[in-house]
């Protein structure tokens, strides 16, 4: 769903079929199946997972967010930074968590699985061909054995990861602990906020 000025319903329809493409190579290592559809109709489906585009968040320390409403996953995305990036970020982190309970034991440590914080630098984006073929940048994801330690590699799509649990720049990942949640960022020469709140 398009509610930003920004970015017009006619960009959003051209970068669908990239977006649909990176959502099946993330099911290859994720699972599932989903079909992307643009609306703006005030009423989608009930029971459909929507990702809306704003120009104004409600969260102003975040670029986009995943959350529950009613049972029901949704996202939100903001146009500042990439939002193509943003987007796929997203969609992945809702595709791999929609309840953002789920975790991945490492050790005795459980991490929650959310699979673009550890490599949401926008230098790690990787780019396909939306349908005027122009390049549009999409989020890195890490892959399941990303959260197993003595797993071999790749661990994310972009294979910039050199081991598990390894956060590259900009990079977060977060974990509970007795005390409740605990989280490790890499922020070194980071000037940006969190993709995610």
């Amino acid at each position: 769903m398009n509610k930003s000025a920004k970015v017009k319903d006619s960009e959003v329809e051209n970068d669908l079929p990239a977006f649909q493409q990176a959502t099946e190579y993330f099911e290859k290592y994720w699972g599932g199946s989903v079909k992307l559809v643009f609306t703006n109709s005030t009423a989608p489906p009930k029971g459909a997972w929507v990702m809306t585009i704003k120009d104004v968040l409600d969260d102003p320390m975040a670029y986009g967010y995943h959350d529950v409403k009613h049972g029901v996953p949704y996202s939100m995305v903001g146009t500042d930074g990439s939002w193509t990036i943003t987007f796929t970020h997203e969609l992945f982190e809702m595709l791999a968590d929609p309840f953002i309970d789920r975790l991945s034991l490492a050790g005795s440590t459980p991490y929650l699985v959310e699979v673009g914080d550890p490599v949401e630098s926008n230098q790690f984006a990787f780019t396909l061909k939306n349908t005027k073929g122009k390049d549009i940048k999409l989020s890195d994801f890490v892959y399941p054995q990303y959260y197993r330690p003595g797993a071999k590699g790749p661990y994310d799509f972009g294979h910039y990861v050199d081991r598990p649990l390894q956060l590259l720049m900009e990079g977060y990942i977060s974990w509970w602990t007795p005390y409740g949640w605990e989280q490790d960022s890499n922020s070194t020469h980071s000037d940006t906020p969190p993709r995610e709140g």
